[in-house]
């Protein structure tokens, strides 16, 4: 009995170090991304976080997902993100993440400028003030805080749409081709 407590033991401490370094921090995550690669080389660079999803296909952006990676720590939480790859070249396209509050509230205008304000906090300690700062909040519909940050390789976009009774908070992260030339040179 003592015998199978103590390998019980020894098998919980080789298995913790490989626990903790599948988790990591979300802005040394984008930064080490290689936007040229492919899916393969993307997958096989981050096997420790990749996991198999449900294929997705969007045919306005010609992209699709099988994949997505997990263990991404963000402030105090940990997220998924959903792997884009153009549809023709499988070339890394986008990875996006998401936060979802379907749940009936009577407080969700309150709940959804929380979960804004607590993730702007947050980004702009990362990234800085947003390049682009979208909010509108009087529309009978759909309400909308909006944000842009364009870095050096690749730019992130915070959506978070919200009506009277739900919110949709998402940020994806879509790397930028590195050409010669464009309008800004």
């Amino acid at each position: 009995m003592r015998m199978f407590f103590i390998m019980k033991m020894m098998f919980l401490l080789m298995s913790l170090p490989m626990c903790l370094s599948a988790q990591i921090d979300f802005l040394e995550f984008i930064n080490s991304i290689d936007w040229s690669s492919t899916e393969n080389d993307f997958i096989t660079k981050h096997s420790l976080q990749v996991k198999p999803c449900k294929h997705f296909y969007s045919n306005y952006y010609k992209t699709k997902t099988d994949y997505e990676i997990v263990g991404i720590n963000l402030g105090n939480k940990e997220y998924t993100a959903s792997i884009f790859v153009d549809s023709a070249s499988l070339k890394l396209n986008s990875l996006f993440f998401t936060i979802e509050n379907n749940q009936k509230n009577k407080n969700t205008l309150e709940d959804a400028l929380k979960l804004s304000k607590e993730m702007d906090s947050l980004l702009v300690s990362l990234l800085g003030e947003p390049d682009k700062r979208m909010d509108e909040l009087n529309n009978k519909y759909v309400n909308s805080l909006n944000r842009i940050w364009y870095k050096k390789n690749y730019l992130i976009e915070v959506l978070h749409m919200f009506s009277s009774d739900s919110h949709l908070y998402s940020l994806s992260v879509k790397g930028i081709e590195n050409k010669s030339a464009d309008f800004r040179v």
